[in-house]
C-alpha cells in the first residue's frame, strides 16, 4: 500500500497504516497499491482499490475437516467466548462426515479466556469434571491452600466413543495448557 485515502504511507509504521485503514463501519477507505512487475521487463502496476469498512469476524477455528479414513481434524488458533459453539458446530458437521477419530490442533495456540478453555473441555469431557485449579501459598508459613477450582458444565458435544489425540508445541500456553491437561488427565 503506497496512499491510503490520498495520505503517503511512506516511511509509516503498520500501526500506523491500520490507524489510517480503520474507521466507522460502512464508510469507505481508497487504498492505492502498488503492485510489482512480475515478469523482468514489465512495468510496475498501480492498483485503487475501495474497501467498504465493516466488522471482520474473528473465528477460533482456523481448520476443521474430516480427511482420509474417517480422520477429524480441528485447528483452534485461540479461545474466545465463541469458541465452543464454532467447535461444537464443526464436531457436528464431522461426526456427520463419518468422522472415527480426532486431532486436535493447538500448536501455536496462545491461550485466551480462562472461561472458554473451561468451555472447550466441557464439550469432550463429563459434567463436573476437574478442568483445572489454583493454590495459593501463604507467605508467612508457606502453607499451601485451594484457591479455585473450575469444573466442567454441560456435556460433550458428541458421544465420544473416538480416540482423540492433541497437538501441541512450545507455543501452547495458558488456556490451551488447561485444555490438554484437562483432555490429558
Amino acid at each position: 500500500i503506497i496512499r491510503i485515502d490520498g495520505v503517503s504511507t511512506k516511511g509509516m509504521g503498520l500501526a500506523e497504516a491500520a490507524q489510517l485503514i480503520k474507521g466507522p463501519r460502512g464508510t469507505v477507505v481508497k487504498l492505492t497499491v502498488l503492485r510489482p512487475a512480475v515478469e523482468e521487463h514489465a512495468e510496475n502496476e498501480i492498483l485503487e482499490i475501495d474497501i467498504k469498512r465493516g466488522k471482520i469476524p474473528l473465528e477460533s477455528v482456523v481448520e476443521a475437516r474430516v480427511l482420509d479414513d474417517g480422520i477429524g481434524y480441528l485447528r483452534i488458533s485461540d479461545f474466545k467466548r465463541t469458541t465452543k459453539e464454532e467447535v461444537r458446530g464443526f464436531l457436528k458437521e464431522m461426526d456427520d462426515e463419518g468422522m472415527k477419530a480426532l486431532v486436535l490442533d493447538l500448536r501455536w495456540n496462545p491461550g485466551g479466556l480462562l472461561d472458554a478453555s473451561v468451555d472447550m473441555s466441557s464439550l469432550f469431557l463429563e459434567p463436573n469434571t476437574l478442568v483445572t485449579f489454583t493454590k495459593e501459598r501463604n507467605l508467612e508459613t508457606g502453607e499451601l491452600k485451594e484457591d479455585m477450582k473450575l469444573y466442567t458444565r454441560g456435556g460433550p458435544a458428541e458421544p465420544m466413543s473416538f480416540p482423540l489425540i492433541v497437538l501441541v508445541n512450545q507455543f501452547t500456553a495458558s488456556s490451551s495448557e488447561i485444555v490438554t491437561g484437562a483432555l490429558q488427565y
